[in-house]
């Protein structure tokens, strides 16, 4: 079974007896690589990255295929709140568009955090695609520290903690990306995430050196069990396959379970 997309999977997961023969094929029992993160347990340390499934249509059988967990990028509240929650869900709550003002990011990462709190585990702030926005303010430091501040500020308003993790390029200048990760120490966050690139590794293993294991990082865009192998070693927490998923189909999840068993 090779790529397969969101909706062909949320078709097919219809289909009476389909989860249980995914569930037979593709996962596997993992207890060596069970773990608890934030408070969370994961089956194991892999997610399918936000850009496979953006809006969390065919999030129920994610955990079927073999993933730990999964990440959301585009939410949409109808079709999440009729998810059922068999294995941890992250969710940006920056949407994927390109702001025009910092005030209507701020605005809409603070409103997807209210929408969202009672349904996701985990939330991202994922600031990486701001790199590109024209209104350079976007891409200060400056202002990604206001918006963390002002996350983690109305967390405080909420019975329940969550964690909330901030979304890096891997691409970023040493001394920018220094003072995001210092910042994110700084506020408390409680992870920080490396987007997919030809950087990634590179920046997480730098990120790993900087904070000396004292904050959780994911790393994003794995396209190969062993890539996804070196990232954990490397100091990755849990790693997300987005790229090798979209290209080799869910077998890729069952190699990467028997290469790091």
């Amino acid at each position: 079974m090779k790529s397969l997309s969101p909706g062909i999977l949320k078709i097919i997961g219809h289909i009476p007896g389909v989860p249980a023969l995914l569930n037979l094929f593709f996962r596997r029992s993992t207890p060596g690589l069970e773990t608890e993160l934030f408070g969370l347990h994961f089956t194991n340390p892999l997610g399918i990255g936000g850009t496979y499934d953006s809006e969390g249509s065919a999030m129920n059988l994610m955990d079927n295929l073999g993933f730990g967990f999964v990440e959301i990028e585009s939410p949409s509240a109808k079709k999440l709140y009729k998810g059922r929650r068999d294995l941890v869900v992250a969710v940006d709550i920056c949407s994927d568009k390109l702001y025009v003002s910092p005030d209507e990011l701020k605005e809409e990462c603070d409103r997807n955090l209210t929408v969202f709190y009672d349904f996701a585990d985990i939330f991202v702030i994922n600031l990486h695609r701001q790199s590109k926005a024209e209104n350079k303010r976007l891409q200060s430091n400056e202002f990604i520290s206001d918006v963390i501040s002002q996350i983690c500020n109305s967390r405080l308003y909420n019975d329940t903690y969550k964690p909330i993790l901030l979304k890096l390029s891997p691409d970023a200048s040493g001394e920018s990306q220094d003072d995001m990760i210092d910042s994110a120490m700084h506020a408390g966050l409680d992870g920080i995430m490396i987007a997919p690139g030809e950087n990634m590794l590179p920046a997480l293993k730098h990120i790993t050196e900087r904070t000396r294991r004292n904050i959780i990082t994911v790393a994003c865009g794995i396209k190969t069990p062993l890539q996804a192998k070196e990232a954990l070693e490397s100091g990755a927490s849990l790693v997300e396959i987005g790229a090798g998923f979209e290209l080799k189909g869910p077998g890729i999840v069952k190699d990467t379970i028997k290469i790091l068993k």
